[in-house]
């Protein structure tokens, strides 16, 4: 597989990626942003690919704790150079599996759970001719709902589970949210102030209290075409998206 080596947060973690397929993309750093965890506290990434999440959300809280689940061997070794790469062997790992079969221990394990599933159904989406780029891409039936299932599986009883998604799906989502979790919180992704929000990150958790809140949206682009600074606060410095 040919890669390329490229920088992320102002090049502060460096990422091996396929040259060729599913890239690191706004997405993948958005999630991190959203992730509430704390130093010592121990986070599931579900479908992590290269680790881009992972390495992000360690670069932001040194001491946490992240483990990496991921179906494709190829980028299972990736995730591992780029662990490796960035000295961060100490807090992350990454494990070869598929979401529908989470190892008996990590039940119960996590304080946090982040995933950046695939977007769209097979059966309406061109779907990539590269492996890694349809498996990151494109859906099959019930994938969402067995994703969910095993992150509510694998929470403790308070965790949080993050995710980041399409907007026009997001009442699918709050379906499938409310059979494991009791507290929805999302904030929508817009391109800039007049558009239509495309993405939306939704913070899920087993709590004590009902709420199902929508927030002020997170604008990426000012009309100019530059970054906002809340984006650039992210995308560039790797600061927390503040819920």
């Amino acid at each position: 597989m040919d890669t390329t080596f490229d920088g992320f947060l102002n090049k502060q973690i460096i990422i091996e990626q396929p040259k060729i397929g599913f890239r690191i993309a706004v997405d993948t750093l958005l999630l991190a942003s959203a992730v509430p965890a704390c130093a010592q506290e121990y986070t599931l990434d579900i479908g992590c690919g290269v680790g881009g999440a992972m390495l992000a959300l360690c670069h932001r809280v040194p001491m946490v704790k992240i483990k990496g689940l991921e179906i494709q061997e190829e980028m299972v070794v990736l995730c591992q150079r780029n662990i490796l790469l960035n000295k961060m062997e100490q807090n992350l790992s990454v494990t070869l599996g598929a979401v529908a079969s989470l190892p008996h221990a990590w039940d119960n394990m996590f304080d946090h759970v982040m995933m950046n599933p695939p977007y769209h159904a097979m059966n309406t989406h061109d779907v990539s001719p590269c492996l890694n780029k349809k498996l990151a891409n494109a859906e099959p039936i019930d994938m969402l709902k067995q994703w969910i299932e095993s992150a509510a599986k694998a929470l403790k009883s308070m965790g949080v589970l993050t995710l980041i998604h399409r907007y026009d799906r997001y009442d699918e989502i709050q379906a499938l949210l409310h059979c494991h979790f009791n507290s929805l919180k999302a904030v929508p992704i817009m391109t800039k102030h007049k558009d239509h929000a495309k993405r939306i990150i939704v913070r899920a958790q087993k709590a004590s209290v009902n709420e199902n809140v929508v927030l002020p949206p997170l604008v990426m682009h000012q009309e100019n075409g530059k970054y906002t600074q809340a984006a650039e606060d992210i995308l560039r410095y790797g600061k927390a998206l503040v819920f």
